[in-house]
């Protein structure tokens, strides 16, 4: 059962209501996911801003005591007003991936604002068996996606090999929420066996059904990093809620009995979860070896900038200079080259040290001691078992992957760390509320408004209508240039939109437009694409010069894209072709 709210009891009909709301956001925003935008990621920041929309007057109407978690949420909005401060003095100007990233920001901040104030002193258990409830959905579709059930939600892209990709549209993704799902799921049910409750078998079979859920979501996900998170983060639920003080001995062992017993029925699968495990270390295997090159390139842009970084969320405009920095050095052949671009590091830590730099590593360690503070001091309770253990699993994930990119694994892991801190002091439990309440409450109400409004006229109208432009285009329909046109109309067009009608026009021989778009797009991108793409406009206007300059850029960023080669080679200086191609031919050797 689904304990409810801390608030007065008046408010009956609508802490219900409340209740539900909250208690099922974690399955409302990992669940969407449309083929009309760039992303499917960007489904989910829209119903994320849908959500926190329809809180808000439920949240203004409660007016519950205020809570201690309130004041993380508080310290995480000036730790992210830092970071935007930070970028801002680097550059003096904000690009497309900061303004993102604080949208992002801004949205989970806004929503925890008001969780903090609507859960309850008991609400880890809620808020766990929610995140599992969400983690069996997305598992469930996935487990039909890989059986070939479901062909007309996940169609089969030609080149897109990933055979379970869900509502995320990446396997990694996929198999890291069922992770941090199934840690969650082993925690109740470590918790359930540890204490020995009778009552409540139905519910506690749900979640044994829903954990299996998760564990089909995440075999076929096919996702080592999430793998290991899942092992991480369920022997962390298991461990923390077997190891409690209190528990006799021999009710521990029955409970870790019944938990081993449990995994048994996955031993079938462990062959080739083994096999493909074996294989991470084989030099045929791209996806370790291109992890590798990301971090040396991360690596390589922190100690560019140590002290300040590139600045929030760019990663994505600065990475193709460094990462092909790294590729051209001394050795650099050791490196797998992944020709696509690399918006993110593959590990949050190096990206947030490679974007903000030891200022940044400064404010999150104050962040974190502002958190452990509160729980020494017992302002904030401490987590339970699956809480840890959905934590851990999140933590070990993200230092493989982007996984708070993702909107749902950042909101599932910042309610369960807010469930854990919702402890309300015995002054504001009993006065209702401190001074200055009601500017606090218009201040909320005003960054929801400016998020949502962010969301959507910021990132899902543009990523809309630049997905609508591509299929014009791919379809050869003679209004794709007017589409691609409407694009940039907003205010916040994405970098890739450049490229992309850059493409049209030069199949339309108009190569000084697709320039003059290249030249706009260049404070956001700085991708091989994009100088290929400036390479080849200026071939076709006999800029030889300028062109052989943007070929040089391509091959530094692109090494392996034949045309840009070409170009340089008629459009280049005596020798400078030869002198690259020795270059490329020494990285290979050295790095064999």
């Amino acid at each position: 059962m689904i304990p409810e709210p801390d608030i007065p009891p008046q408010d009956g009909k609508l802490a219900r209501l409340r209740t539900v709301f909250l208690f099922a956001s974690p399955v409302l925003v990992a669940c969407p996911w449309s083929y009309g935008l760039t992303s499917f990621l960007h489904a989910k920041e829209a119903a994320l801003a849908l959500w926190v929309l329809v809180m808000l007057p439920l949240w203004l109407a409660a007016r519950p005591p205020r809570a201690a978690g309130r004041d993380f949420a508080l310290a995480l909005a000036a730790f992210f007003v830092f970071l935007a401060g930070m970028a801002f003095l680097e550059s003096g100007e904000l690009t497309w991936w900061t303004r993102a990233a604080l949208v992002r920001a801004g949205l989970l901040i806004s929503g925890l604002l008001l969780v903090a104030d609507l859960l309850g002193r008991d609400s880890d258990e809620g808020l766990l068996r929610a995140v599992l409830l969400s983690g069996a959905a997305v598992s469930a579709l996935a487990v039909l996606q890989y059986a070939g059930r479901l062909p007309r939600l996940f169609p089969v892209f030609p080149g897109y090999d990933q055979p379970a990709y869900s509502v995320f549209g990446n396997q990694d993704l996929l198999g890291g929420y069922a992770a941090l799902a199934l840690a969650a799921g082993i925690g109740l049910l470590s918790r359930r066996l540890a204490e020995g409750c009778r009552a409540g078998r139905t519910g506690a079979f749900a979640d044994l059904l829903a954990a299996l859920c998760c564990t089909g979501g995440l075999a076929v996900s096919m996702s080592r990093s999430a793998w290991l998170a899942a092992a991480v983060g369920g022997a962390v639920a298991a461990a923390s809620a077997l190891c409690r003080r209190g528990i006799p001995w021999r009710r521990r062992i029955a409970a870790g009995a019944v938990l081993a017993a449990l995994v048994l029925p996955a031993l079938p699968v462990l062959s080739p979860v083994l096999a493909r495990v074996d294989a991470t270390f084989d030099a045929g295997d791209t996806g370790y070896h291109v992890r590798r090159w990301l971090w040396a390139g991360a690596w390589d842009m922190f100690l560019d900038r140590p002290a300040t970084g590139a600045g929030l969320g760019d990663f994505a405009r600065e990475s193709p200079w460094h990462l092909g920095r790294v590729l051209w050095a001394d050795g650099g052949g050791r490196h797998t080259h992944n020709e696509l671009h690399a918006d993110n590091a593959h590990g949050e830590p190096l990206q947030f040290l490679a974007e903000n730099g030891l200022a940044g590593a400064a404010a999150l360690a104050a962040l974190a001691a502002f958190w452990l503070g509160n729980l020494r001091r017992g302002r904030f309770r401490r987590p339970s078992a699956g809480v840890l253990g959905a934590l851990a699993a999140l933590a070990v994930f993200c230092c493989m992957n982007a996984g708070l990119k993702s909107v749902p694994h950042a909101w599932a892991g910042l309610l369960l760390l807010c469930g854990a801190g919702t402890q309300r002091p015995a002054e504001t439990a009993v006065s209702g509320g401190r001074a200055g309440e009601g500017g606090l409450r218009c201040a909320a109400a005003l960054l929801v408004c400016a998020a949502v409004a962010g969301c959507f006229w910021g990132v899902v109208r543009p990523s809309r209508l630049l997905r609508h432009a591509e299929d014009l285009h791919l379809a050869g329909d003679p209004g794709a240039d007017a589409a691609y046109r409407r694009v940039f109309s907003g205010a916040w067009p994405p970098p890739q939109a450049g490229e992309d009608h850059a493409i049209l026009l030069l199949s339309q021989g108009r190569p000084s437009e697709a320039l003059g778009r290249l030249a706009a797009g260049r404070r956001d991108a700085d991708t091989g694409r994009l100088h290929l793409l400036r390479a080849e406009a200026l071939h076709a206007l006999g800029r030889g010069e300028e062109a052989r300059a943007a070929a040089v850029e391509c091959v530094f960023r692109w090494p392996g894209n034949a045309r840009a080669w070409e170009i340089l080679r008629v459009t280049g200086r005596a020798g400078e072709w030869e002198h690259w191609e020795a270059r490329r031919r020494a990285r290979e050797a050295k790095g064999s």
